[in-house]
């Protein structure tokens, strides 16, 4: 159908609580944009179609790790209750795995042919630490550490620490010069940003959950 004056495709996502505003909980991001805008949210990698839930289900390699990935689902009634259970089902699952040693980022995507893209990201609980004053983020006394790993985001070449509604499609908050520079790195920097937020062991959750939840 054609659009009403004014009217424009939106994005929603729910961040992990690492870059979240509100700190102790995650809210909710809408930014003016379609799939189209930020490709890596599109990507597709052997999708498959599941009748019960009205929607197709693919898992998403964006990193060089293993666990660096997001699963995908398509569906153009993404509000059905078959579809959005399954995602519901498929984040409690992760927490009966994790524990609260899991975050995720979850986001929802419109395209243009009327389909609709819900993305979700297992990933670590990353935290901020405080080190001495010059040796963190931007030269100050604080960096963002993936705690399952023991690594810092200073220690990669990086220009945010957290995959989220906004770094996790590409729309990067560059807080420097050498930030843009770096961000400018593409596809290349959007896999070292998930290979740093990746929660070992995912990738086989998800494997295990899909068979239980869709076979």
């Amino acid at each position: 159908a054609d659009a009403l004056p004014g009217e424009a495709l939106h994005d929603v996502g729910q961040n992990p609580v690492i870059a979240s505003s509100i700190g102790a909980t995650q809210h909710t991001q809408a930014t003016r944009a379609s799939a189209k805008d930020f490709p890596l949210m599109a990507e597709q990698s052997s999708p498959k179609w599941f009748e019960r839930i009205g929607g197709s289900i693919d898992l998403v390699q964006v990193g060089e790790e293993e666990d660096a990935f997001f699963l995908s689902g398509r569906s153009r009634n993404p509000d059905s209750v078959e579809f959005m259970r399954f995602f519901v089902d498929l984040r409690q699952g992760f927490l009966k795995a994790f524990g609260r040693s899991v975050d995720f980022n979850v986001t929802c995507h419109p395209a243009e042919d009327g389909e609709y893209i819900v993305n979700l990201a297992p990933v670590a609980c990353m935290q901020r630490i405080t080190v001495p004053q010059g040796e963190g983020c931007l030269g100050l006394n604080f960096d963002f550490e993936n705690p399952d790993l023991g690594e810092r985001v200073t220690q990669k070449r990086l220009p945010v620490a957290s995959v989220d509604c906004s770094h996790g499609k590409g729309n990067i908050l560059a807080a420097s010069d050498t930030y843009w520079e770096i961000a400018l790195d593409g596809r290349s920097m959007l896999q070292r940003l998930y290979d740093f937020n990746r929660k070992p062991g995912s990738r086989a959750v998800a494997g295990a959950l899909l068979e239980e939840l869709l076979e």
